[in-house]
């Protein structure tokens, strides 16, 4: 039993379930390592959803892509290349390093408490 045998059989919803169904598969072919996310190119989504009888061009892909369920799965498209969630590069530039906020709690929390014990060599005081 397919699972566009459970919806209307209005084409709009039939073609619906499909996507969703595509999309589904989709994500487990990535989730189980069976697609390498790094080389995965736009061409090879279009006839993965070709295979189920889902004709799509790149526009529709784009277009796609703004909505909720593709994009759950398909953070961008690069050039030809497709660029899964969270697989995305992350820059960090070397002397923009930002403090985790856990740090600056800590930091502000040790400044405030020698600022209001000026009076003990370095704010620290043992009772």
């Amino acid at each position: 039993m397919r699972l566009n045998e459970f919806v209307e059989p209005a084409e709009d919803k039939a073609l619906a379930a499909s996507i969703i169904a595509v999309t589904n598969h989709l994500k487990e072919l990535v989730d189980n390592g069976d697609i390498d996310p790094d080389n995965y190119t736009v061409d090879e989504l279009l006839a993965l959803f070709q295979s189920q009888d889902i004709v799509l061009n790149t526009e529709d892909l784009y277009t796609m892509l703004d909505q909720p369920l593709l994009s759950s799965v398909i953070s961008n498209i690069q050039g030809d290349k497709i660029v899964f969630k969270g697989d995305e590069t992350v820059t960090i530039n070397p002397g923009q390093e930002k403090e985790p906020d856990s740090q600056k709690v800590v930091a502000n929390m040790a400044n405030s408490a020698m600022k209001s014990r000026p009076d003990l060599p370095g704010g620290i005081s043992i009772s």
